[in-house]
């Protein structure tokens, strides 16, 4: 069981016991009530002014020791109320994944207010699952993934939405600055999410970031979208991403036969990987899943800018196309609107086929499938936008 007290007018430096007396059990055969039926607890009750974790009264984030009792706090099955007053450095936390315990039912409203979290150095993201929102944060010098490149890693949240067995939930990002960040992860890794359940990632900036990815289906911000997930208003400026074996994104890696929505989004950051690369967008699967009838959703993407100055594929086989806006769109319903590439843009997919897929001006794509090679290994279906 769990107790939830609030005190009103306990000394915060005492320690106190409370008494509680269960009468009877009900509907259980489990459970016999002990002797006296007495059990009791010894608490410390938190200062007013670290508040008590309501919409009204969140408790307040002005030191570590306030950051990593964070689950403590969480609650199954509610919401709770976080908001920082300081700027709090991490170098001393190795290891700190959020909402842990399944079934991941405990949701989360995090208003960092601008404040810095520094020098977050650990092999896991801040949150193992983010439901609810984490919002006006500065990331500075984060490294996760130290050592040899984790699969399935992110600094911010490796499942944003996501209850384990039940519906997904909301989880929204937004507001939030990386500067001089490392992340280094395998499949399905970014800095912003793994994976991506109905969720909303709005107003994010990376700057000088370098992201070293292994294996496939990753990007700088969210790995794999698989449940409806929407981004606008964000950019990355500068930096590196290093792709592994195919699906590099710049953005995001892979849409999952499900609806995402990119807008006023842009990426500067040198890209470079394998095959199927793509700066906003590296790859959406058309291919249903066995055994279910669903429609498949449909990728928007409208007013973005890649200003990345090259992608030089490294891939000698010509089988998931790289494109200068988004590298793959297989048999996936698409609207591709007003999305620009730089002028003088270097552009070269499969070093033995370059004239399978060449960079040129393509018109803008309302609602049908990606134009390219027939339905085949090949899978060349790049989109490339139009010359700035």
């Amino acid at each position: 069981g769990q107790l939830n007290l609030v005190g009103m007018g306990c000394d915060p430096e005492k320690t106190y016991v409370l008494p509680v007396v269960i009468e009877k059990v009900e509907g259980s055969e489990n459970y016999e009530i002990a002797e006296n039926g007495v059990a009791y607890f010894v608490f410390k009750m938190l200062p007013a002014l670290k508040g008590i974790g309501t919409k009204d009264d969140p408790y307040v984030i002005e030191e570590l020791n306030d950051f990593v009792t964070i689950n403590e706090k969480l609650l199954p099955g509610e919401t709770s109320y976080f908001e920082m007053t300081a700027d709090i450095d991490m170098s001393e936390v190795t290891d700190f994944p959020l909402l842990n315990p399944k079934p991941y039912t405990a949701s989360i409203v995090f208003d960092g207010k601008g404040h810095k979290i520094s020098n977050y150095a650990c092999a896991n993201a801040l949150f193992h699952v983010l439901n609810g929102s984490f919002e006006n944060v500065v990331f500075e010098n984060a490294t996760v993934g130290i050592g040899a490149a984790a699969a399935e890693t992110a600094i911010i949240s490796k499942y944003l939405g996501y209850v384990d067995g039940g519906k997904p939930v909301p989880g929204i990002v937004k507001n939030i600055v990386f500067r001089e960040c490392k992340l280094s992860g395998g499949n399905m890794s970014g800095m912003v999410a793994g994976y991506a359940y109905n969720a909303t990632v709005e107003n994010v900036y990376a700057e000088n970031c370098e992201v070293t990815l292994t294996g496939r289906r990753h990007a700088a911000f969210i790995g794999r979208v698989v449940a409806d997930t929407e981004l606008k208003k964000c950019y990355m400026k500068g930096g590196k991403i290093t792709g592994g074996t195919q699906q590099v994104g710049g953005l995001v890696g892979e849409n999952l036969q499900t609806n995402l929505k990119m807008t006023y989004c842009g990426i500067s950051a040198e890209l470079t990987g394998n095959r199927a690369i793509g700066p906003i967008l590296s790859y959406s699967n058309g291919t249903p899943a066995t055994g279910t009838t669903e429609p498949l959703g449909t990728s928007v993407i409208e007013n973005c800018i890649v200003w990345t100055p090259s992608i030089l594929s490294s891939a000698t086989k010509a089988q998931y196309s790289s494109g200068a806006v988004v590298g793959c769109a297989y048999l996936h319903p698409v609207t591709y609107k007003n999305n620009l590439r730089r002028a003088d843009f270097e552009f070269v997919d499969f070093k033995d086929a370059p004239d399978q897929n060449p960079l040129r001006d393509m018109a803008d794509i309302l609602g049908t499938a990606c134009p390219g090679g027939p339905v085949s290994n090949d899978y060349n279906y790049a989109y490339h936008g139009k010359a700035a």
